[in-house]
């Protein structure tokens, strides 16, 4: 979807769900509500907030949606929840809440697009106590933890020759936990970039440098590429930038050593 065809998509949702007085609110979510990360493969995020009577008939007959005719395919994966394939590949994701059920939503960008009953301050809300939740619930120490037991479990699989799973374990669960420890700890090149939500997205943008580092590593086998995430993230945190258990890394360490010595024997 071209930037003309994106940007018409939304002014016609924008303007038929605003001449309909059974919807409050239109809220841009995702990269829609922040339009400078807008390009041809973005898709459609957005909540609709109606009034609580006519919720279920805005998630029981989807012909209010742009190029309805056009749709593929239609998940709902929650309750007030649809994702949606187009013919054309292009995706929307959206939520149908009322009032009575707006606070079920998480967000933490947005960007209101019409608002008829101050909605905006209850969608503000949400975000304050979403950034607060996952503020409190971060905790440094589990997530490093988490990081190295990954590693341990994703090298023992690939010597056993599971390697599907040893491929999920380094490049998915322990990447992951290392991108959330550096998204907390170590500053962005450009911080406006950052997913609370997913440390994975605009992470190139974001930090190109050790992207450029990660990159490197996914064509390696999960054995190799396992030490060289250890060595990375003991370079990034073992100055002090953050408190980790060094008798751990070091048990990992060792650990990784012996089996990839054992691999080659």
């Amino acid at each position: 979807m071209d930037h003309t065809q994106f940007h018409n998509f939304t002014r016609t949702l924008e303007t038929t769900l605003n001449a309909d007085e059974r919807v409050l609110a239109l809220v841009a979510i995702g990269s829609l509500a922040q339009s400078e990360h807008i390009d041809q493969w973005s898709d459609h995020d957005f909540w609709v907030i109606t009034t609580t009577a006519a919720q279920t008939d805005f998630l029981s007959d989807l012909s209010w949606l742009p190029n309805h005719t056009a749709i593929a395919l239609a998940l709902r994966p929650a309750q007030e929840y649809y994702t949606i394939l187009y013919t054309t590949g292009h995706i929307a994701e959206f939520a149908v809440f009322g009032p009575h059920d707006l606070s079920r939503g998480r967000l933490t960008y947005y960007r209101i697009l019409f608002d008829k009953q101050d909605i905006t301050t209850r969608i503000q809300a949400i975000t304050t106590q979403v950034q607060q939740e996952q503020q409190n619930g971060y905790n440094a120490s589990a997530t490093f933890g988490h990081f190295l037991v990954t590693l341990c479990t994703g090298v023992g699989r690939a010597a056993r020759g599971e390697s599907l799973s040893a491929y999920t374990y380094i490049f998915q669960y322990a990447v992951d936990a290392l991108l959330t420890l550096i998204t907390h700890h170590v500053p962005a090149q450009r911080h406006e970039l950052s997913d609370s939500f997913d440390p994975r997205r605009r992470f190139e943008r974001g930090y190109p440098d050790l992207n450029t580092t990660l990159v490197r590593l996914l064509p390696l086998s999960p054995a190799v590429a396992a030490r060289h995430l250890l060595d990375l993230a003991e370079r990034l945190f073992a100055n002090g930038t953050l408190a980790i258990d060094l008798q751990a890394l070091a048990t990992t360490r060792a650990y990784l050593e012996t089996v990839e010595q054992e691999q080659a024997q």
